[in-house]
């Protein structure tokens, strides 16, 4: 929680009144320079990552200490879930998420600098790279129309992974083909963020392969761009929606 000192300084403390140790690194260095009221909202948001990592069993401060990035990034996924699935969401969630990602990111760059850490600086630098890829540029709290949910657990996208792998015994479709054919289509709609109409206008021939010309390793990659052929049969052809989205995509 948000405690204010005889010197009118703003610290977060835990529920044994004691300070919270990252926080306090934070506001030395990145907030010595914000006014009053601005670094005490940032704290606000700030302690609500802690309070939520508490809540799920965790401890940030220890996680950053040690630069877990496998918990850290598990308190993101989960802290933004949870301010996305909320019937009104707000600009206010908003600036939490982003104060939020924002400390764990520079407290991590902050231990990264200390030459006396075991750990290797290159792999550190990579994991941070990581997080700030997959969830910097988060922007979930747009004005709902509904009450549908925009952002999907971890839980149930692993439930929905289960049920179309073939063979598996959550799979509801009977034929071995026809769970392999749906399987495809999940994997390239989920994991490669394909729109309908892209993979129904892929050839047989999409996949490509060749060598790094640097580590000699065979690399993957598939082609998104518009199907030429006169002779398709299906009453709706598919298409691509604009010239934009004609791409090649790293598998």
């Amino acid at each position: 929680m948000l405690y204010t000192l005889q010197s009118r300084t703003d610290v977060l403390v835990d529920d044994l009144s004691l300070p919270r140790y990252w926080s306090a690194v934070w506001s030395m260095f990145h907030g010595a320079n914000l006014a009053p009221s601005t670094l005490r909202e940032k704290l606000k948001h700030i302690d609500a990552m802690y309070q939520h990592t508490e809540e799920i069993g965790g401890i940030l401060d220890d996680s950053l200490s040690v630069l877990d990035f496998d918990a850290l990034s598990a308190v993101l996924e989960s802290f933004f879930v949870t301010l996305r699935n909320v019937p009104h969401p707000t600009n206010k969630a908003q600036a939490r998420w982003n104060t939020a990602f924002h400390f764990i990111k520079d407290t991590c760059e902050r231990i990264e600098r200390n030459p006396l850490i075991s750990n290797q600086m290159s792999d550190i630098r990579e994991r941070i790279g990581r997080l700030d890829r997959l969830y910097m540029g988060l922007r979930p709290f747009r004005k709902r129309l509904g009450n549908q949910l925009r952002a999907i657990p971890r839980s149930v996208v692993i439930e929905m992974l289960d049920s179309a792998i073939p063979g598996s015994t959550k799979n509801p479709f009977e034929l071995e083909t026809t769970q392999w054919r749906v399987y495809s289509v999940v994997t390239l709609l989920l994991l490669q963020g394909l729109r309908r109409g892209e993979l129904l206008s892929l050839r047989a021939d999409f996949l490509k392969s060749e060598h790094d010309p640097i580590s000699g390793i065979l690399r993957w990659r598939m082609s998104v761009k518009t199907n030429e052929t006169e002779d398709d049969p299906r009453a709706s052809l598919p298409s691509i929606k604009t010239s934009n989205a004609i791409r090649t995509i790293p598998i």
